[in-house]
């Protein structure tokens, strides 16, 4: 058998078990792209407007109602409680009515005309960080503009002229640009690294599945008896990784042509680069899981093993915490993960739009780890070949 038949022999094989196993077949073609679509979905108001606070007004002067006004005003939260004292607010907050209290105090105005500086309390909810990012824009924006008009006003009153009181206030004129994601939805934000952590999660689970099946039943060499030989040995591996890597091209062909489009979550790199950039990710997830299966002896091992180690790959990819900021260890560790490189460049790729010459240390790097774990991969298939040369009959 020629080298190039045992690869589409094992091909062939490999893509026959995926189908007769309905539970590998399901998470590979449905939930992945169900997963896929329901986060997305879930998140596709990208940002949280109108998010109910409480304004306790122990003022209650046409200064403080100016700025209760102003912070109604903005789209990011809604006065939606007006309780008489701090203690009636905070029982809102620990009912979830609302999800911020803003006490103005009783010498707010006071203050202001004697030219001094009232303090205006926030008390937001940091647990959900969605909410405080909006509640605190809100009312930080709110004062910062009732700032500038009590300035202005006192300024035109000393006989300023608008144009010279403006500049006064405003002496350096800032200019925000907002790159990439510009109104800083989660969706946009999120969800390019988490297809990525979907689909290396169900191959691992998958590929793990199909090899731990076939270790439980004794039937392992039985299946891949092209590995008599090291060429036989690569030649299956070759074969194998490449049934994964149709599933998985397949995969994210659905989210960059269907997904990503039907929720405007932006693709601005050319679709060969962003291929060109999945093929050594799919193919190091791949050879990864097939490693994996060394430590799997039973079919239920990989379901366990793979879901405790969906958290920490989570971690370690850099979504709720750079990976900079990790103990050195960890990010060690972290490089050995296809993930941790893969998403950096997916979302330079899709959300940066540069071209895959501007990250080719990255395409380098996905190379190395995929190189790395299919050295480990030969070298498992083979000493177990040896091991159990028995099976081989």
């Amino acid at each position: 058998m020629r080298r190039i038949s045992r690869v589409t022999y094992a091909y062939m094989q490999e893509m026959k078990r995926i189908i007769s196993d309905s539970a590998v077949w399901a998470s590979f073609f449905i939930i992945s792209i169900i997963v896929a679509w329901a986060y997305t979905y879930v998140y596709s108001y990208e940002v949280t407007n109108d998010v109910h606070i409480a304004v306790v007004d122990e003022c209650r002067t046409s200064e403080s109602r100016q700025l209760i006004r102003m912070i109604n005003a903005t789209e990011q939260v809604s006065v939606s409680e007006s309780p008489s004292d701090f203690d009636a607010a905070r029982e809102l907050f620990y009912e979830g009515k609302v999800h911020g209290i803003v006490v103005i105090p009783r010498d707010f105005s006071e203050k202001i005309y004697k030219k001094m500086r009232p303090s205006v309390s926030g008390y937001y909810d940091v647990a959900y960080f969605i909410y405080y990012k909006q509640v605190y824009k809100a009312v930080a924006t709110s004062i910062a503009y009732m700032n500038a008009g009590i300035e202005l006003k006192g300024l035109t009153a000393q006989g300023v002229s608008n144009h010279q009181a403006m500049n006064t206030i405003k002496a350096i004129n800032a200019q925000t640009v907002t790159l990439f994601n510009p109104n800083g939805g989660y969706a946009t934000f999120a969800m390019p690294m988490v297809y990525l952590l979907i689909i290396q999660t169900l191959l691992l689970t998958g590929i793990g599945l199909l090899g731990g099946t076939q270790r439980e039943k004794k039937e392992f060499l039985q299946n891949h008896y092209t590995v008599r030989t090291i060429r036989g040995v690569i030649a299956t591996l070759l074969g194998k990784a490449g049934s994964y890597l149709t599933i998985a091209l397949l995969y994210i062909t659905i989210v960059l042509g269907i997904i990503m489009p039907f929720f405007d979550i932006p693709q601005r790199a050319k679709l060969i680069d962003v291929y060109l950039f999945m093929l050594p990710f799919f193919l190091s997830v791949a050879f990864m899981g097939l490693f994996l299966i060394r430590f799997f002896k039973h079919r239920e091992d990989a379901v366990m093993t793979i879901s405790f180690t969906s958290i920490p790959f989570l971690i370690l990819s850099g979504i709720s915490w750079p990976v900079e900021s990790l103990p050195k260890l960890l990010q060690f560790l972290s490089q050995f993960i296809p993930s941790t490189t893969a998403i950096k460049g997916f979302v330079s790729l899709t959300q940066g739009g540069v071209a895959l010459t501007d990250i080719h240390d990255m395409y380098l790097k996905m190379w190395l780890i995929c190189l790395f774990y299919f050295v480990l991969c030969v070298f498992f298939f083979n000493s177990y070949r040896k091991k159990n040369e028995n099976e081989l009959i």
